[in-house]
């Protein structure tokens, strides 16, 4: 099993959990075994309420990951949280887009702008709360 901190970095901006994939090509066995595995963990004590997945460094992704993308949505969102996308090379934007996977995950252009919009969605629920 390949080194989990090799293929994901994992941080807290606020209340969005960010997820910055590192291996390149998220194509190799050994290396999705072990990504689904740390997602999985990840969501065990999955506290926040968004979930921003970066794929800056990701070129090449292939659909049993995209599999296990939308399996983590359902429970994501089961438990009333948003799972959001950013980064995307515009070959792994155009498979999402053909699979038609840009309607079930929002996508953004960089992390900034992920992180941008999400903070401000936070505010807007936050607020929404209180009135």
């Amino acid at each position: 099993m390949n080194d989990t901190k090799q293929l994901l970095e994992v941080r807290t901006e606020g209340n969005v959990l960010v997820i910055a994939f590192k291996a390149p090509h998220v194509n190799d066995t050994s290396n999705l075994e072990s990504l689904e595995d740390a997602l999985r963990e990840l969501l065990i004590d999955f506290e926040q309420r968004f979930l921003l997945l970066d794929f800056s460094e990701v070129d090449i992704i292939v659909s049993r990951m995209i599999n296990s993308l939308v399996l983590m949505v359902k429970r994501v969102r089961a438990e009333g949280g948003q799972v959001h996308l950013c980064g995307l090379d515009p070959r792994v934007e155009r498979v999402f887009k053909t699979m038609r996977l840009d309607r079930v995950f929002d996508m953004y252009d960089s992390l900034a702008e992920g992180l941008e919009t999400m903070q401000g969605l936070e505010k807007q629920l936050h607020t929404a709360e209180f009135v």
